[in-house]
């Protein structure tokens, strides 16, 4: 069993790289064109990939943390 990959570019929006979604099968589920504002809304049939990657973080090694670039307020969060 694979792993559903969600491409999402938010990087720049003259980036000319899609925002995606790809199944565990290789196939591209949904996606949103370079350089559109939207939302990619898809159906991830879960039970074709299981959780054995999770089970095999290390976050002694690597943690990742989302911290939004703004606030609720709009202004520049601190966190940057």
């Amino acid at each position: 069993m694979g792993a559903f990959v969600f491409a999402v570019n938010v990087a720049d929006p003259a980036q000319h790289c899609p925002s995606m979604v790809v199944s565990p099968r290789g196939e591209a589920l949904g996606e949103l064109a370079p350089g559109r504002v939207g939302i990619l809304r898809v159906t991830a049939d879960l039970t074709q990939v299981n959780d054995w990657s999770i089970g095999q973080q290390r976050r002694d090694v690597v943690d990742l943390v989302y911290r939004p670039p703004y606030g609720p307020d709009g202004r520049a969060s601190a966190h940057r």
